[in-house]
């Protein structure tokens, strides 16, 4: 693994020795942390599959949008210019993001005030119980209620949360027309199930080729689950997903 500094965050890199497919992983964690469970472990999976990978760690805490984006946007362009030393196929990258980092992700080639420097198109997305529609974010549990309200002010501009803001910032008005994998559990009580459902529809409506798979039972978080040996399958049916394209 390789750690490399782009301006005010860091990628870690995770190479193979000769040219593969790319993962691009986004761990979640509200934009308030990087969940360390999404970054290395998921980036070591993708190795078993002869899948090098790239973790962005964007900012969090204070990450008013489009500043995540940005970052995105700049690990894309420094892939561009140094794709050969690092050996990646600039065709053949894919992205993949848990929880927030999904929500980060979706935005990326739709949010209406950003405008992208890279020229990569991944050719595949794939979103692991991802936050699709911030107005739609409930729950009965007080903490809960607390993690919306720090994450939607995370990213709003000047920490003033309108119903606008709100809008713009969610996925679900805005879908990215890239062929979609999308996977969540049914007892998820941070982001409900029906987000990934509802995204999906809509990509079903665009015509957009997608995968969606909803697991009985998981909570949120799950990352590979590997205590679930039924939850656990999402990443080899991601795999095979990501290898059509």
């Amino acid at each position: 693994m390789k750690t490399i500094k782009i301006n005010e965050f860091t990628i870690d890199f995770y190479p193979l020795d000769k040219q593969v497919p790319t993962a691009i992983i986004l761990p979640g964690g509200a934009y308030l942390m990087i969940s360390e469970a999404e970054a290395q472990p998921i980036a070591l999976e993708f190795l078993k599959y002869h899948i090098q990978s790239i973790v962005i760690k964007y900012s969090v805490g204070n990450c008013t949008y489009p500043l995540p984006l940005q970052q995105l946007d700049e690990t894309l362009c420094y892939i561009e210019k140094h794709a050969i030393d690092m050996n990646i196929d600039i065709h053949q990258i894919f992205g993949i993001g848990f929880s927030a980092g999904g929500h980060l992700l979706a935005n990326y080639y739709t949010y209406p005030y950003f405008k992208r420097k890279s020229t990569i198109i991944l050719k595949t997305v794939v979103f692991c119980y991802s936050v699709f529609d911030l107005t739609n974010l409930y729950s009965d549990n007080i903490n809960y209620i607390r993690l919306y309200d720090m994450m939607k002010k995370s990213i709003c501009t000047n920490r003033v949360v309108t119903d606008d803001q709100l809008k713009y910032l969610s996925p679900i008005n805005h879908i990215t027309h890239i062929p979609t994998f999308i996977w969540h559990t049914t007892i998820d009580d941070i982001v409900d199930c029906n987000q990934s459902i509802n995204y999906a529809l809509k990509l079903s409506v665009a015509q957009i080729p997608f995968e969606l798979h909803i697991f009985h039972g998981g909570q949120h978080g799950l990352a590979l689950a590997q205590d679930d040996n039924h939850i656990n399958t999402w990443f080899k049916l991601m795999i095979q997903f990501v290898n059509m394209y």
